[in-house]
């Protein structure tokens, strides 16, 4: 996802869903484990030139980090440039895996963001790193 269609997504909404709280989505492809999807609270925002990349990180991968958590939307727009500030328009990526406790055997990567869900009846936001259609729709925020 490019940084310009994250802001579009959540315009207009800002006010509404600022409290809302944010999640990394990710699939669990550990086979028969009882677990479709690892959810971790928003981290961090990092914003790499060279790259043309905004990275972001969950909870479980920094939890040693000083940054303040980014685990409200107000919070994870307010680190996001503006639009029209960045010189091009950077695609959004998470580092996986979203929980590294769960899978301490793989390496670190980045993935782009795929897409948004909000929830709001349960006031949440996910944001899907695998295919929208893999996750099961009952596990979806509401």
């Amino acid at each position: 996802m490019k940084h310009i269609d994250l802001r579009k997504f959540f315009a207009g909404n800002e006010e509404n869903w600022s409290e809302y709280g944010v999640f990394l989505a990710e699939l669990d492809r550990v086979p028969g484990d009882d677990v479709d999807v690892i959810v971790s609270p928003l981290r961090e925002c990092e914003l790499d030139s060279e790259s043309g990349q905004i990275r972001l990180y969950s909870a479980a991968s920094r939890p040693d980090s000083a940054a303040q958590p980014l685990a409200l939307l107000s919070l994870l727009l307010e680190s996001l440039p503006l639009p029209g500030v960045l010189p091009k328009d950077f695609d959004v990526v998470v580092e996986l895996p979203v929980s590294p406790a769960d899978a301490p055997s793989q390496v670190p990567r980045l993935e782009s963001l795929k897409q948004v869900v909000v929830g709001r009846a349960s006031e949440e936001i996910w944001l899907l790193v695998d295919d929208p259609a893999e996750y099961p729709p009952h596990l979806l925020p509401d």
